[in-house]
């Protein structure tokens, strides 16, 4: 992760002046994760949790649309190398692309040790909705389409790893619960 943060310093990426931090031109702030996990608790009490998802979508493409612009990358290799990088290093724990398809708009992303699924420990759900929207974000940059995703496994419910499945809406099985709490409007 060090040679990833070099890198960023290169390019002027990562910068620290006059009390602010800016990583791949957005400001950005350290704050114990708890505040966040808070936050999200709030949000999940009113039934608004896709309003954050949807927010994270937003950001998720803005950051790797900064990326792309800074260290012009031609393949998805590199994207989803890089995508990596910047998840391990925003602090939420390791992240894989571990498979996708070009011609089908389809992605799968494992998180491994997720801070959010930590910090809610084996609730029966899945709730790394944040960065469910940050890798439908991130997607619809690679696939110059829109995408959305669903957190089909996740540490809170019980799995091994958080695992998210991202392609077209209109390829989700609706019929799926998981789906339709997921991705409802």
């Amino acid at each position: 992760m060090f040679k990833a943060v070099l890198d960023l310093l290169a390019h002027k990426q990562l910068t620290f002046e006059d009390g602010s931090i800016k990583l791949l031109e957005q400001n950005v702030v350290m704050f114990p994760f708890e505040n966040l996990y808070r936050i999200q608790k709030i949000i999940e009490k009113s039934n608004r949790i896709n309003e954050l998802y949807l927010s994270a979508k937003e950001l998720g493409k803005n950051w790797i649309e900064s990326l792309f612009r800074v260290y012009k990358m031609d393949t998805i290799e590199e994207q989803a190398n890089w995508g990596e990088k910047v998840f391990s290093l925003a602090g939420m724990g390791k992240m894989r692309v571990v498979k996708w398809n070009v011609k089908d708009s389809t992605m799968v992303y494992r998180s491994f040790d997720s801070v959010i699924a930590k910090y809610y420990g084996k609730v029966g759900h899945a709730v790394c909705h944040i960065p469910r929207g940050w890798f439908a974000g991130a997607s619809c940059v690679f696939f110059k389409k829109d995408v959305d995703a669903v957190e089909v496994d996740c540490l809170a419910r019980g799995n091994k790893f958080c695992e998210f499945v991202v392609k077209p809406k209109c390829k989700f099985d609706f019929n799926n619960s998981l789906v339709r709490k997921q991705l409802r409007e």
